[in-house]
């Protein structure tokens, strides 16, 4: 019968078929391009060599002018025995604070800032804003430690006996933990969390005239109480002198001895992680919130040379860099880490990859990252720079 329709052989499912996988074709393919844009953009940034730097603005440095600088906040502060001034990333500044010390230290973490009369008893606190607080401890400083509350940590020294004790951003005392040093031993280093809730003291102490480590972790908070004085747990060395402790987090602690790193973490009681053995003489160190960086001379016999090596808080190891000049100081980013003395600086990724090097004309002071891959304060012995890689 002739219906006037022309009549097809339609094959349904085969047709839904085709349709399907072009469809998934093209999604499978967009996906793909995107993986290679992002990869692309990634080894672009991780392996982009730089030749140059252009200055973004400059101030001129008074002569003999002798301060230090810090990274803060989104720019960094500069400090002296007169004084303390924070610069925002454009270089501007943010406050200035006044004081009198013959020898400031100054710690910081997040957006606090601890300043300590070493051998004096002067202590201000600022932040963002400016003047927090200030104190006066009546005894002679050691050292000073700021969590990220605001609350302070300072050493003491009275004759025999030390106190390590804790304040608040108005000079309001929180704790205090006395020690004799010739039974105790004497702090070498204090460390305290971002919560001001713990604290890991380093004590060396003399064992019938061998030099040994205690490793003591104390705890303020509502599991601390249950504990006398506060103590929540010690690690004894004999066989390591630390000079410094550090958390890196709020759980995560490390101790770095003449010869190894102790890897602990803290909850409420200390848990010991991780030990590595180093097998060198360790020269310097350097800290950020993700890193410890460790410098080392390497004696071939003809030449000097030095290794660098950096740890991430989780124990591994993520470079480690020979190179053959002497490096006064480092800069550590997230994918690179410029080392650098008064003359010369070369910055290298994490795979040992030179990005940049420069040598310098006027005398190179120190190097602050800014932000993203390629902006940096250099300050020299007659400007503070805001620059930019090229």
């Amino acid at each position: 019968m002739d219906n006037g329709f022309e009549e097809f052989d339609v094959n349904y499912d085969e047709q839904i078929k085709k349709h399907k996988l072009k469809k998934n074709t093209i999604v499978a393919l967009s996906v793909l391009a995107v993986i290679v844009l992002v990869v692309g953009i990634i080894l672009y940034k991780v392996f982009k060599r730089y030749s140059d730097y252009r200055v973004l603005n400059s101030i001129d440095k008074e002569n003999n002018d002798n301060s230090n600088f810090i990274k803060y906040g989104d720019g960094f502060i500069k400090y002296d025995n007169d004084g303390i001034t924070y610069f925002n990333a454009s270089n501007r500044i943010v406050w200035q604070q006044s004081y009198e010390m013959k020898k400031p230290q100054v710690k910081v973490n997040g957006d606090y800032i601890a300043v300590a009369n070493i051998a004096s008893s002067q202590v201000y606190i600022l932040g963002k804003s400016g003047l927090v607080g200030t104190y006066d401890t009546a005894l002679p400083i050691t050292e000073v430690e700021v969590s990220g509350v605001g609350a302070s940590v300072v050493t003491l020294e009275d004759g025999r006996i030390n106190y390590v004790r804790m304040f608040d951003t108005k000079g309001k005392m929180i704790y205090d933990i006395k020690k004799v040093i010739e039974g105790d031993g004497y702090p070498l280093s204090v460390a305290v969390s971002d919560d001001a809730t713990k604290l890991c003291i380093s004590y060396l102490y003399l064992d019938k005239t061998v030099p040994k480590t205690n490793i003591s972790f104390y705890n303020f908070s509502e599991v601390g109480k249950n504990e006398v004085e506060f103590l929540v747990g010690e690690f004894n060395y004999d066989d390591l002198i630390a000079p410094e402790v550090r958390f890196l987090d709020n759980e995560r602690i490390v101790v770095v001895a003449d010869h190894a790193l102790l890897y602990y973490t803290m909850e409420q009681y200390p848990k010991f992680d991780e030990r590595i053995d180093i097998k060198y003489d360790i020269d310097k160190v350097f800290f950020d919130k993700n890193s410890i960086v460790l410098i080392h001379k390497v004696d071939s016999g003809e030449k000097v040379n030095y290794q660098l090596e950096i740890y991430n808080k989780k124990s591994k190891k993520k470079l480690s860099y020979d190179y053959d000049f002497e490096a006064e100081n480092v800069c550590v980013m997230k994918d690179y880490v410029m080392i650098y003395n008064s003359k010369y600086l070369r910055m290298v990724n994490y795979m040992g990859g030179t990005r940049f090097e420069y040598e310098f004309d006027v005398p190179l002071k120190s190097v602050i990252w800014i932000s993203g891959k390629d902006r940096f304060t250099f300050v020299n012995t007659k400007a503070i720079q805001q620059v930019m890689l090229k």
